[in-house]
């Protein structure tokens, strides 16, 4: 019988759990009808928050898990993989209960100015060359979605009653396995491990205003995990199964996509959009200003770009669009929750020419992403309209927006790479998979072709080869009819490129207006 894992995939639009099995030849596959999902919903309840209750959240892991075993999908199961969505955190009393919600990457309310006085001048100030310094040897910058600035705002609200901090792996770890410890994949989204040592940042901790006691345990290189006897009971097929460390989301995205070493990048278009490029550790290039560098595993980090629009901005673009509206999204336009994404139909024709007959869209609805130049969320712009214009015009400038940024991206990532040599682009996530018109003008502002991987779930996919010994021979054997290759329109390649160019132009006019400080110093693919 071929080896099999269990997947499990901690994201924010859903908890998954799948079951992926290795055979003779090196492939990986997931079983048939062994995947069971339960949707997740962030919770908006006030200005820039975006959080999850952490026992719902497990309560949803527990459920999926419980369906896979009443279906006899977990039989022959000996390994346990996950990836989870980086930079989570919560707060933890005495008695190791939750004593606060658990924040994600996408919450935005603590910032920097809430670090440690200590940490700095009077009034937390640090210098640009110490934050400098930081991110070189963290691979994050500052910002509200690292532990450096949300670790001392939660503390903040609570007033001394934690005791310690988890990310949402590492709590699921506590609840299933008795064992907390953190991988180095996870701890590298916290903005407090030093990369290349494998180690908790001296600088880093004093400016969360935390000591190593109040963090998880760094799990070692050949950490494996076991069930909690509660959970053995429950899931009898798991009980002598071997849980390894989870990978961050991201990493485990490249390694199901075949991305998984030096000369390809991989772009991500899902909620959000990210482009992504794997190389051995320790890596001896310095950081470029617009990326951040995580950990894969001991051997491997993964240096790219985030941005929080993608599929929601698309999925923003089409309610506005009369008549597809209301047909992709289910609902009336302006119908749907702040906090309930719709489900959006991204197989439809091509809604305006490239260059979107030169309206423009600033994607900051969701605000920026560190390291890019800070906008809060809801700043969204459309400029560009005139009374000719349609909604259709909107949404193609939506989708080009995200486009220019992946494209700014990708630059950054070349530019840091230590070769002039262009990445091959390995492009997935559901725009891209489930959109011709999506990949065919991400292709033609590139300028080159993609590969578009065919297989699904890439990122559980990633973490179960992985744990399945899989590693990169049997993850990038991503190819032949596992893969369609699409080509740029080559009569839209100049259009967009030009387009691109008065974009960035507009993006750097109005990004000082939207965020009320200085003169635009980047482009959209970089930091301050």
């Amino acid at each position: 019988m071929a080896k099999r894992a269990l997947a499990l995939d901690l994201g924010s639009s859903s908890v998954r759990a799948i079951v992926f099995e290795a055979d003779g030849s090196g492939a990986v596959e997931a079983v048939e009808g062994a995947l069971a999902r339960r949707p997740r919903h962030l919770l908006a309840q006030e200005p820039g928050q975006a959080t999850f209750d952490a026992d719902d959240y497990l309560a949803d892991l527990v459920a999926c898990i419980d369906e896979l075993q009443g279906r006899g999908c977990l039989d022959g199961v000996t390994e346990v993989a996950a990836d989870s969505q980086w930079h989570s955190a919560v707060a933890l009393g005495p008695d190791g209960a939750p004593v606060s919600e658990l924040l994600t990457w996408a919450d935005t309310r603590s910032q920097p100015r809430h670090w440690a006085c200590s940490a700095g001048a009077p009034g937390g100030e640090v210098s640009q060359e110490r934050l400098e310094q930081l991110r070189q040897r963290t691979g994050c910058a500052a910002g509200p979605m690292y532990w450096t600035s949300k670790v001392p705002w939660l503390a903040e609200r609570l007033s001394g009653r934690t005791r310690r901090y988890l990310g949402l792996s590492e709590y699921v770890g506590l609840k299933l396995l008795g064992d907390p410890s953190m991988s180095v994949s996870m701890a590298s989204g916290t903005g407090l491990l030093a990369t290349a040592e494998h180690r908790w940042d001296p600088e880093a901790l004093e400016l969360a205003g935390l000591e190593e006691r109040g963090l998880p345990p760094l799990a070692p290189r050949e950490w494996r995990g076991r069930l909690a006897g509660q959970w053995r009971r429950r899931w009898p097929e798991l009980a002598s199964a071997l849980w390894h460390p989870v990978i961050g989301d991201g990493a485990a995205a490249n390694l199901g996509a075949g991305c998984d070493g030096p000369g390809r990048a991989a772009l991500t278009v899902g909620t959000s959009a990210a482009v992504r490029s794997v190389r051995h550790a320790p890596d001896p290039e310095a950081l470029p200003a617009g990326l951040w560098r995580y950990c894969v595993d001991h051997d491997r980090v993964v240096v790219g770009a985030a941005y929080s629009s993608g599929g929601q901005l698309y999925s923003w673009a089409l309610s506005l669009w009369e008549g597809v509206g209301s047909a992709a999204t289910g609902h009336r336009s302006g119908a749907a929750r702040a906090d309930v994404p719709p489900a959006v139909d991204y197989d439809i024709d091509e809604p305006a020419p490239a260059g979107s007959r030169g309206v423009m869209v600033m994607p900051w609805h969701a605000g920026t992403r560190t390291p890019a130049a800070p906008v809060p969320a809801g700043q969204g712009c459309v400029t560009g309209l005139g009374l000719g214009h349609t909604g259709a015009d909107i949404v193609s400038a939506a989708v080009e927006a995200v486009c220019f940024q992946l494209a700014g991206g990708l630059d950054d990532l070349e530019r840091g790479a230590g070769s002039r040599a262009r990445l091959a682009v390995v492009a997935n996530g559901g725009a891209i998979d489930r959109s011709r018109w999506w990949r065919t003008r991400l292709a033609s502002v590139l300028g080159r072709s993609l590969l578009c991987p065919t297989v699904p779930e890439t990122t559980a996919r990633g973490a179960a080869s992985l744990a399945l010994g899989a590693g990169p021979a049997m993850t990038g054997r991503v190819g032949g009819d596992q893969v369609r290759v699409v080509a740029p329109v080559a009569a839209d390649v100049a259009v967009l490129a030009d387009a691109r160019r008065r974009w960035q132009q507009r993006y750097d006019e109005l990004r000082p207006v939207v965020a009320g400080s200085g003169p635009a110093r980047v482009r959209a693919g970089q930091g301050p």
